[in-house]
């Protein structure tokens, strides 16, 4: 999938941006998606759902290819060592996907004790993400349908 200069590939390329295009419509609509984290022996568990047909059915795609990039071992986020970690561990963590008309619901569980405290501390950051997403939204108004016409300040 990946070349030798560590660039994707046209296929890998391709299935990245339909893994963005459906990341986005779910961030865009976080408000319509509930996400419930539970502590469970050995690690998590969290209930993804959606009233929105649409939504439900963007979750059930979303979830499952995250945990494809795990097997697979196709890394995110490299530079985090908390990714790294579970990355790295992928072996020792026991998934399991259940698919429901409104979402999905997820175990993540390991037998090691510290590998059982990383995926707790990987289940709350994505709560904490989700909620920081819900915070600065709420912070602005809805996106204007005209186009920007001229350059507003400087990101550094």
């Amino acid at each position: 999938m990946i070349d030798c200069g560590g660039h994707l590939d046209a296929e890998a390329r391709k299935q990245h941006e339909r893994e963005q295009a459906v990341f986005q419509r779910l961030l865009e609509s976080h408000d319509a998606i509930r996400r419930e984290l539970e502590f469970i022996e050995g690690g998590t568990r969290t209930v993804t759902t959606a009233t929105d047909p649409e939504l439900a059915a963007l979750l059930r795609v979303h979830v499952p290819e995250l945990h494809r990039r795990l097997r697979e071992s196709a890394h995110l986020r490299d530079r985090d060592p908390l990714y790294r970690t579970l990355f790295a561990q992928r072996g020792r963590i026991e998934v399991h996907v259940e698919e429901r008309p409104d979402g999905v619901v997820v175990d993540e569980v390991s037998e090691d004790p510290d590998l059982e405290q990383k995926l707790r501390q990987h289940a709350t950051l994505v709560n904490t993400f989700l909620l920081a997403a819900r915070e600065v939204a709420s912070q602005y108004p809805p996106m204007a349908d005209e186009p920007v016409s001229e350059r507003i300040g400087q990101v550094a």
